[in-house]
């Protein structure tokens, strides 16, 4: 398909004041149109759903401001072949091409006119998808888990899969009871996951883990974020308990400021050969760090398993 740009200078054109389309005045005085020649957005008169207006104009230039004029215009549809009274078919359409691609339909007697979409192309990075917002003059980008910003285009630090790293999860390094990075089985048998909790156990992901031979029972480790500046979040996260002498796992927020150490979920006990997931809602009114505390059992077949740790905006709806 060719496709053909018009751009419209309509405060060169417009003198006394830019025009406003859809209730929002462009940023750039200008309105940006991709063309389709020899298309045409069709629909039945069934489609309730969608307005339509047909008028007659001189050229196409009067089709695409007429169609900037009315409120709820979005595109339309022009005649290329002027009429036996030398007047061109001008039909403005409520809809357009990015929303109904399935309308969009072969005609060699008419062009189509919609308004060039912000997704097209492509503004979102790393994977994220471009969502047109109501007015079809702007964009948001959903990002995916390990992305944030306008256009995904940055790193975020509340999401780890420790597929590459460990992130910007720290531990200490003087203790002696250890976070591993680790893909497959732990070094114990009965003890420890078999894989990666998002790699269908398949032995290629990976996953953290604090390994429980050595240190003595009751003993503790911690995995810590970096510092978070949300108010309020939902961290989500896998974990994973098997073994006979398993210890505790506890996670706690500690602010920053103070000090103070909430405690937001805890799990005791063998829980089995198998990958669970969890969420709660962390809230500070300062800056704040969350820890994953281990506690190891009486024995080591107590080595506990983190993976996909995910603090996302908002408090947990489930």
């Amino acid at each position: 398909m060719t496709w053909l740009t018009v751009v419209l200078s309509l405060c060169a054109i417009y003198h006394s004041k830019c025009i406003e389309h859809n209730g929002h005045m462009n940023k750039h005085d200008e309105f940006l149109f991709s063309a389709f020649p020899g298309s045409i957005l069709s629909f039945s008169i069934n489609d309730k759903d969608i307005q339509k207006q047909t008028s007659q104009v001189h050229n196409k230039m009067d089709c695409v401001f007429t169609c900037l004029e009315v409120p709820w215009c979005l595109s339309m549809n022009f005649q290329t072949t002027a009429q036996n009274n030398g007047l061109h078919v001008c039909e403005l359409l409520s809809t357009d091409k990015y929303t109904h691609p399935q309308n969009m339909v072969q005609n060699n007697a008419f062009t189509h006119f919609s308004m060039k979409s912000p997704c097209e192309p492509q503004p979102c990075l790393n994977g994220g998808t471009c969502i047109l917002q109501n007015n079809k003059q702007e964009y948001r980008c959903q990002c995916t888990k390990s992305t944030l910003g306008k256009n995904c285009e940055t790193g975020n630090p509340g999401y780890c899969d420790f597929e590459t790293d460990m992130c910007m999860w720290t531990t200490d390094p003087l203790n002696a009871y250890k976070w591993n990075r680790k893909k497959g089985s732990t070094t114990s048998v009965d003890t420890g996951p078999d894989g990666d909790t998002t790699k269908d156990l398949s032995k290629a992901g990976f996953y953290v883990y604090a390994e429980a031979t050595g240190p003595a029972a009751n003993a503790s480790t911690e995995l810590r974020s970096p510092a978070f500046t949300v108010n309020s979040g939902c961290l989500q996260f896998a974990y994973h308990m098997y073994g006979s002498t398993m210890g505790s796992l506890k996670v706690y927020v500690i602010d920053n400021h103070t000090g103070t150490k909430n405690m937001i979920f805890t799990k005791s006990g063998n829980q089995g050969q198998k990958w669970y997931r969890a969420s709660a809602t962390v809230t500070s009114p300062n800056d704040y760090k969350v820890v994953f505390e281990v506690i190891r059992g009486s024995g080591f077949y107590s080595d506990v398993a983190l993976d996909d740790i995910f603090l996302e905006d908002g408090e947990c709806t489930a």
